[in-house]
């Protein structure tokens, strides 16, 4: 599951970085809310859902280990 997970990765990466987070951070600029709150709160709403479709803890929390997505490190301005 978790390769198929990283393979798909790049996939919808346009959408992550060009609608669904900047859509999130405006949220929480709009809402005063911390961008790390509003982050934090989105995941566990997709994570919740997605354990609700049937991937266990241990598949999500492996995914998360094996993705690495090193831009996401850089300065906020930088992306």
């Amino acid at each position: 599951m978790t390769a198929r997970i990283g393979q798909r990765l790049q996939d919808h990466e346009a959408f992550i970085l060009g609608e669904l987070f900047p859509l999130i951070m405006s949220y929480a600029r709009i809402s005063q809310t911390p961008n790390e709150v509003v982050m934090v709160t989105a995941f566990l709403h997709l994570a919740a859902m997605l354990k609700n479709f049937g991937l266990s803890c241990d598949t999500l929390l492996e995914a998360i280990d094996v993705t690495s997505l090193a831009m996401y490190h850089a300065p906020w301005g930088a992306h």
